[in-house]
Order: C-alpha cells, then sequence, then structure tokens
C-alpha cells in the first residue's frame, strides 16, 4: 500500500482470502476497524512501528507483523 494512500477503510479488505501479504509504507496511515479481518491466507504484514497500536488486532498472531 503506497505511502499515498492515508486511510484505509473499515472492512476495506474484509474476507479477502486471496490477500497474502502486506506491505504498508505510509506511517500516518488510518485504518479502519477489521479492515484485513477474517483474511486467513494472510502471512506477513510489513508495518511502520508507529502504526502498532492500530494493529493490536494482530498481536494475538505475533508471527505476522513484523516492524
Amino acid at each position: 500500500i503506497p505511502s499515498s494512500v492515508k486511510k484505509i477503510g473499515e472492512n476495506a479488505f474484509f474476507y479477502c482470502s486471496s490477500l497474502e501479504k502486506i506491505i504498508i509504507f505510509a506511517h500516518d496511515i488510518t485504518i479502519g476497524r477489521n479492515a484485513f479481518h477474517h483474511c486467513h491466507s494472510l502471512d506477513q504484514i510489513t508495518i511502520h512501528s508507529t502504526l502498532n497500536d492500530q494493529f493490536k488486532e494482530f498481536k494475538r498472531y505475533p508471527k505476522i507483523v513484523n516492524f
């Protein structure tokens, strides 16, 4: 997701079964609730450390979040 994107809406990728990897380059992006919920193929999320609070739902899956 390019740094020009400032918001990912609520449920934006909800149940997106083909989504395997997310790289978010922006450090000031707003991520809507459940934006990546039920993305069962999701293996890797790479985010800027300033986004930690927005990814609390992934804290239970430590192998997914890379800082």
